[in-house]
């Protein structure tokens, strides 16, 4: 995971780790070429806060994040900085010019968000869906389709699965639901309106909430039990559509429902085959 995104994607952090982290982000390339007395210096920091925020970060010492950093900084010379996630294209491109930029677009998108992903807490996503009595989904505007793509999916090997799509009925669903559900919600800026309410009635009932939205240490996300992150490399409005926030959803969610597959495997293979004529009567 970027250096960045992995400052982002750690809410333990205290306000003076997070202060450290933000000043190597901005020096990275001097304190590449630093040891642990000089950094505390220039930063004005312990050493001991040093090899602390190294340990939350995931890392098992200061020369450990040095070699990520430098890492990290070859990638990006190397990187095409010239590519524009919100405006892919231009307005002279041929319609396979196109193609071939929303092609690196996506490629791009999938790859910024794997780095965002955390194993264990797909591995937590994942157990947690599958042994809900019921899973709920709560999302709105253009992540419906995808919501409603894995429900079918789900609900083909046998799981309940809820998409209550209007604001009275996401209300009613929530209000309904007890700690035997598990609450979905799908929000790629992770500021989404109808996410407050829900998420404060969903606390009270105690209802486990697992949130699919952009990295960062939103209000949000600190009020779920897991955050499984998306690239942020999209602007929330200037943009000439949701390409890349699309693809990151789409990319998580198909990920998590692999994930919850593979749980039950051979016996998710007999169900499809089982189910196969009644759900596709087509004679082919």
């Amino acid at each position: 995971m970027k250096f960045e995104k992995l400052i982002l994607s750690s809410p333990d952090l205290t306000f003076l780790e997070s202060e450290l982290a933000h000043y190597i982000l901005d020096h990275r390339n001097e304190v590449i070429q630093q040891d642990l007395q000089t950094l505390s210096q220039s930063s004005y920091t312990s050493r001991s806060t040093i090899l602390r925020l190294c340990k939350k970060l995931g890392y098992r010492g200061f020369n450990e994040l040095k070699i990520h950093l430098a890492k990290e900084s070859l990638e990006d010379t190397d990187h095409n900085t010239s590519f524009d996630v919100n405006y892919p294209f231009l307005a002279q491109d041929p319609p396979l010019e196109i193609a071939r930029k929303i092609q690196t677009l996506y490629q791009t998108t999938i790859q910024d968000t794997l780095a965002c992903l955390a194993e264990q807490d797909l591995l937590r996503a994942a157990h947690l869906l599958h042994e809900a009595k019921v899973i709920d989904i709560y999302t709105h505007a253009h992540n419906t389709s995808i919501a409603q793509s894995f429900q079918d999916k789900m609900m083909t090997i046998r799981h309940m699965v809820n998409l209550p799509l209007s604001f009275y009925s996401q209300r009613l669903c929530a209000l309904a639901s007890d700690p035997s559900h598990v609450a979905l919600c799908l929000s790629y800026s992770g500021k989404a309106s109808f996410l407050g309410p829900i998420l404060k009635k969903l606390k009270e009932k105690k209802v486990p909430v697992i949130l699919i939205s952009k990295v960062g240490p939103y209000s949000s996300a600190r009020n779920t039990d897991i955050h499984l992150s998306l690239s942020d490399n999209e602007q929330l409005r200037d943009r000439i559509s949701q390409y890349a926030s699309h693809m990151a959803m789409q990319y998580v969610i198909d990920v998590l429902y692999g994930c919850i597959y593979n749980l039950d495997r051979i016996q998710n293979q007999q169900i499809l085959k089982d189910s196969i004529d009644f759900m596709d009567d087509r004679s082919i």
